[in-house]
């Protein structure tokens, strides 16, 4: 057999175990061993393996965690919408923003008594992968448009006032050790 399965997954080997069941008691046939790509000491060993095979699938099954679905499916649309829509629009976000918002939709869709907690709002955001990162230094808050015409217009002038020994740029050093940190929710 030149085609031979290294590593089978749980549900190969179950599958291999089912149709063995499905042959005639005690008789492997070569053609059964085509069909499989195993050879037969790899299925006396998956036979051996049964029981706790068997076992494994069925523990797999039971300890699946479930979906859980938000307190109200339309306010968690219209709040992904809203939050896909407003970062793209580079709006930093927050807890206190989002729990306001989804509070405000569900108002518009007719839920008066909607009250978002923090463990609903963490919840939304592992069901849609959301995470908060911060924006360092200038990144943050580039305007590139305003910052290349200061560039090719008002920094010319600046600097001729200056010597190129006079310059330094400070951003990335130490100096700044006792600032606190920005950051969001």
């Amino acid at each position: 057999m030149s085609r031979m399965r290294k590593d089978l997954s749980l549900a190969q080997k179950l599958e291999i175990l089912d149709k063995i069941k499905l042959q005639p008691l005690g008789c492997i046939t070569r053609r059964l061993l085509e069909i499989l790509e195993v050879s037969k000491s790899t299925i006396a060993r998956i036979q051996l393996q049964e029981q706790f095979l068997r076992e494994q699938a069925l523990s797999q099954v039971t300890t699946q965690k479930r979906k859980r679905e938000g307190k109200d499916a339309d306010v968690d649309e219209a709040l992904i919408q809203w939050f896909t829509l407003a970062t793209s629009w580079g709006v930093q976000m927050s807890g206190p923003i989002l729990k306001a918002k989804s509070e405000d939709l569900a108002r518009k869709l007719g839920n008066d008594e909607f009250k978002v907690t923090n463990g609903c709002l963490s919840r939304w955001k592992v069901r849609y992968d959301i995470k908060f990162k911060i924006s360092h230094g200038e990144k943050a808050s580039a305007n590139s448009e305003c910052a290349d015409e200061w560039k090719l217009t008002k920094l010319p002038q600046i600097l001729a006032k200056f010597s190129f020994d006079d310059i330094y740029n400070a951003d990335e050093t130490g100096l700044y050790y006792p600032a606190t940190p920005d950051g969001f929710l």
